[in-house]
């Protein structure tokens, strides 16, 4: 009977683990040119810590075109579905994207109508090659939603008008799951935000939201804080961001994995989001955050 109690103990404990595990399931990866990257490893790595997403944040970035690369996204996928990963692939970002927005200016209706048509035709390169893979999850859209430049009503009606369009478009190239970004600055309240964020995000589209921490926008008690009240507001569920660097003066580095842990577990032990997603690949993989990590996967 001793016997028996202790086995199901272990088991318990084992499943309680993997439980934890399982609360960090997203990661992303910006891709470089100048990346080397030997995925097989990177992807074992992420299946032992129970992380069972990757999301490519872009196929394209301004000029750079990467399923021009030959086998680029072929390898991803490949190699991803070997260590059963799945893959969200992002789409076209535009460099310009920040100062665009930021342009009194621009008729921004026009602006989005061109990248639109961007985005549709990198669309259909990566699902040319992404359909023949099971582990293709779905798309992310590069535009990141933040708190200043969409408060005007009619910056607002031109950024709702355009993810509906979108949306809408990729369905007819795939209808797979899409996700997208935003992130606060403290340039308006969460409530206010979240009501933002559900008048211009279509149903049923994920929503990833920053934590702010890495990037110095916000102090982790004001995140806190911040996202316990955003909560509250936004009618959908939404993923958090661990961002794993972080900024010191002007240069950016690694972030001490203590304060990881401690936003990993407030965002874990409060509730806030079905899952967590990590920010990103480039500092996970670092030698001293790596090694952190294991050892707090293996604590659990």
């Amino acid at each position: 009977m001793i016997k028996k109690l202790s086995i199901l103990l272990l088991i318990l404990l084992f499943f309680s683990s993997c439980q934890k595990r399982r609360e960090v399931s997203y990661l992303f990866y910006q891709p470089l040119l100048n990346d080397k990257i030997e995925w097989r490893e990177i992807f074992s790595t992420m299946n032992s810590f129970g992380i069972k997403i990757l999301i490519l944040q872009w196929s394209r970035y301004d000029v750079v075109d990467f399923m021009k690369q030959k086998g680029w996204l072929e390898e991803i996928l490949k190699e991803a579905e070997a260590k059963n990963i799945k893959v969200i692939v992002g789409l076209y970002s535009d460099n310009k994207y920040f100062k665009n927005i930021e342009n009194k200016s621009l008729n921004l209706s026009s602006y989005f109508d061109t990248i639109y048509n961007i985005n549709i035709q990198q669309a259909k390169q990566v699902y040319g090659v992404a359909k023949e893979f099971s582990n293709f999850l779905g798309w992310y859209f590069t535009e990141e939603i933040d708190d200043l430049n969409f408060k005007e009503k009619k910056k607002e009606e031109a950024l709702k008008a355009y993810f509906k369009r979108l949306s809408k478009g990729i369905k007819r190239v795939a209808n797979r799951p899409i996700f997208l970004s935003a992130f606060y600055g403290q340039n308006s309240p969460p409530k206010e935000y979240a009501s933002m964020l559900n008048r211009v995000i279509p149903k049923r589209i994920h929503l990833l939201l920053q934590s702010g921490v890495g990037a110095k926008l916000v102090k982790f008690e004001e995140s806190k804080s911040y996202m316990r009240k955003f909560k509250k507001s936004y009618k959908a569920n939404f993923i958090p961001i661990v961002e794993l660097f972080t900024i010191e003066r002007r240069e950016i580095k690694t972030m001490e994995f203590e304060m990881i842990k401690k936003q990993i577990e407030f965002f874990s032990k409060n509730r806030i989001g079905r899952s967590i997603a990590l920010f990103s690949l480039r500092y996970l993989f670092s030698d001293k955050l790596l090694k952190a990590y294991i050892k707090y996967i293996h604590s659990l």
